[in-house]
């Protein structure tokens, strides 16, 4: 085999295997509300770092975990580091 062609089998591998080790995982569900809007993001009553993404149509909540150290700023609906988010819902990670 080429040397391109190893390397570039190498370096897909490596992302396969990061990619699925990548693979959230589910805790359990404790949104604060229900659905309201499409769209919309509920945190969790119990975990800093879970929220939920609401398909009103569906009646459906998806889970959501933030990366690492990070927790869910719900004034901007994003995952960012805890000294940023005030958190009176639970646990931090």
């Amino acid at each position: 085999m080429k040397p391109k062609a190893t390397i570039a089998l190498f370096v897909l591998c490596v992302l396969a295997v990061c990619c699925w080790s990548l693979e959230p995982q589910k805790r359990p569900w404790h949104p604060v509300g229900d659905c309201t809007r499409e769209g919309e993001y509920l945190v969790d009553s119990k975990d800093c770092a879970v929220f939920y993404l609401c398909f009103v149509e569906t009646q459906y909540k998806d889970q959501l975990v933030c990366p690492h150290n990070l927790v869910f700023n719900s004034k901007f609906n994003v995952c960012d580091f805890a000294a940023n988010v005030k958190c009176d819902n639970g646990v931090r990670p």
